[in-house]
Formats: structure tokens, C-alpha cells, sequence
């Protein structure tokens, strides 16, 4: 590739994203003129540009048929590298973009869902009351798919999650270099029951005696922790329900069909104690939330004004439930 490279600045042409985009894009679509409607250009133009690079590299990277074009041994080294560059320059012009535009930016944020429901809002109002020029864009995705939206460059922010017990093999998540992590809550995981059941009255529950109920989980990270912390006390529990929405799940339990692990977010997201009774459980757990971003990105001041945003949005939900 060495000399790939050094014959295109000797041309006195330097390879551009838009020329890698157009071989990546005449890969997937099988025709010049398909891809340049694609990325919006004429075909000429797309056409004229590639001619242009492979008179750089003296070396073809299109194969070109009446019915189509399909990429050179060369075209598909250019694509393959594309893959993986284009992606970390992505990522590196959002960091850029995000630092420029301070007043009109936006933060992009990945929230599991609770935190979606509980946190998001709050927290979105208190930034914009101090600045409202400041857009968000918010999806919902589990933690693992957050830190890779993140490591993409498709996020600002990747809120996760993180449990924490008395199981051996649980660990926070490992941090890449230039990334950082902030705690925004820790929260105990209780113990959902429906009005009336025989072990409402308990202080604490031991989630041994519930080895004979049915029990609802979401198909997320959470629901692996709920078997972890059940088989540590010797039974597999039969999960008869499984959903990502927080709501479904207290209801599910509200009608006495289920039994529940649920952090303090979900719980403040739901039901409500008036439907179900939340109980702390043993062995005992806690869920850490954490807001992770990269250093770049914590030069922005919207990025660390949101971070503590969210911790306090978190302190209100926790203290609304506690007080409820």
C-alpha cells in the first residue's frame, strides 16, 4: 500500500474519502450510475473521479461491462481498508463537530430503556433551561450496544449498566483508552411480588424461597443477572415472561403472574408501589449507571453539563421513589 500511496501524492492527487466512498458504494449497488443517485452525484462525475484515481495508482480498480461494474483486486484493497478507516474518521469528525458548534450542537445519547424513560426527560429539560441552542438526539440501546454506538462515533454519551453481588464472575467494563466512565446512580435491585403475596411481609426476601415461582425478564443483560442470582442460591428460575418494557413487566407482576428482580429506575418508571410490593431481596445487588463519553468529547461543555444533568435527574427519580 506503501507505494499505492506515494504514487498518488507523486500524481499530484491526494485519495479521498468521497473516491473510497465511491468504490464502496459501486461494491454494494453493482453500477457507477446506481451509486452516484445513491451519494447523490452525477455519474459523470463519480465515473470521472474514479478514472482519475486509477490513473494515480496506474492500476485499475473497476472492472466495467455494459451491464454493470464490479470492483479490481485493487478496488476491493481500497474498499476492505475503507471499512475500517472510514468508521474512525466518522467518529473523529463528530468529536470535531461536536466542539465547534457549542451553541447550535447536538449531543447524541444512547439510553437503556428505564433510563430512556426516567432519566432522559429531566435531564434534557435541565440543560436546555441553561442553554437552548442545544439539541439533542436520543435512542434507546442496551449498554454493550451503547458503548459500541459510542466507539463508532455514533453517540456523545452511552449510558450503562453494570451489576454488582456477590458472584465471582461479574466485572465492570473495561474502559478503552481515551474514553472515560462517570457514576451516575447506584441502585438496589428489589424484589417485585404482587399485592398479597405470602412474602410481602418480609424485611428482606430470601430469593430462595421463590424457587418455585414463575418469573418475568427482560431478554437484556438483566435477565442473565436474574439467573446468575438465582442459581447462586441454588435454583434456575422458570422464566415465563420475557419483555424489554418496564411497564409490562410490573403489570405482569401486579396480576400476579410473576415474580421480579427490578432496579430502583425501573421501579420509578412503572407500577408504582400501589400495585406491587418492592421488597430488598438476599442475596443482595446493586445496578451501577454510568454515562460514558471519550476525553475529546469532555472538552465540549454541553457533554459534561449533560453528565451531571443526568445525575441529577437520577437523585429526583430515587428520591421520588424512596419518598412514594
Amino acid at each position: 500500500m506503501t507505494s499505492y500511496w506515494q504514487s498518488l501524492y507523486s500524481g499530484g492527487m491526494t485519495l479521498e474519502l468521497k473516491h473510497l466512498e465511491f468504490l464502496a458504494a459501486i461494491q454494494r449497488t453493482g453500477t457507477i450510475s446506481a451509486a452516484a443517485r445513491e451519494l447523490g452525484y452525477s455519474q459523470p462525475a463519480v465515473s470521472q473521479q474514479i478514472s482519475l484515481v486509477e490513473r494515480a495508482l496506474k492500476t485499475p480498480l473497476l472492472h466495467r461491462t455494459r451491464s454493470g461494474a464490479t470492483l479490481t483486486e485493487a478496488g476491493e484493497i481500497l474498499v476492505r481498508t475503507s471499512a475500517t478507516v472510514l468508521p474512525q474518521i466518522n467518529r473523529a469528525l463528530a468529536e470535531i463537530e461536536a466542539i465547534t458548534g457549542l451553541r447550535s450542537g447536538t449531543i447524541r445519547i444512547a439510553a437503556f430503556p428505564s433510563a430512556a424513560a426516567v432519566l432522559i426527560p429531566e435531564t434534557l429539560m435541565a440543560v436546555r433551561n441553561e442553554h437552548p441552542g442545544v439539541q439533542f438526539l436520543v435512542t434507546e440501546r442496551e449498554p454493550q450496544q451503547a458503548l459500541a454506538a459510542l466507539r463508532r462515533g455514533d453517540c456523545d454519551i452511552a449510558l450503562t449498566y453494570e451489576y454488582s453481588s456477590a458472584l465471582p464472575h461479574e466485572q465492570s467494563v473495561a474502559l478503552l483508552p481515551g474514553e472515560a466512565g462517570f457514576t451516575i446512580t447506584k441502585e438496589t435491585i428489589k424484589v417485585a411480588l404482587p399485592k398479597g403475596h405470602p412474602l410481602a411481609s418480609e424485611r428482606v426476601v430470601d430469593l430462595a424461597d421463590l424457587a418455585d415461582e414463575s418469573w418475568v425478564a427482560s431478554r437484556s443483560e438483566g435477565r442473565s443477572h436474574v439467573v446468575d442470582l438465582c442459581e447462586s442460591v441454588n435454583f434456575t428460575p422458570h422464566i415465563a415472561f420475557e419483555t424489554h418494557n418496564h411497564v409490562a413487566v410490573q403489570r405482569i407482576v401486579a396480576a400476579g403472574l410473576a415474580v421480579a428482580l427490578l432496579p430502583e429506575l425501573v421501579a420509578a418508571a412503572g407500577a408504582g408501589p400501589d400495585q406491587i410490593d418492592l421488597l430488598a431481596c438476599a442475596p443482595a445487588s446493586v445496578r451501577t449507571v454510568r454515562a460514558i463519553t471519550t476525553q475529546t468529547l469532555l472538552a465540549v461543555p454541553g457533554i459534561p453539563l449533560t453528565i451531571e444533568a443526568l445525575r441529577g435527574a437520577a437523585q429526583l427519580a430515587l428520591a421520588g421513589h424512596h419518598g412514594s
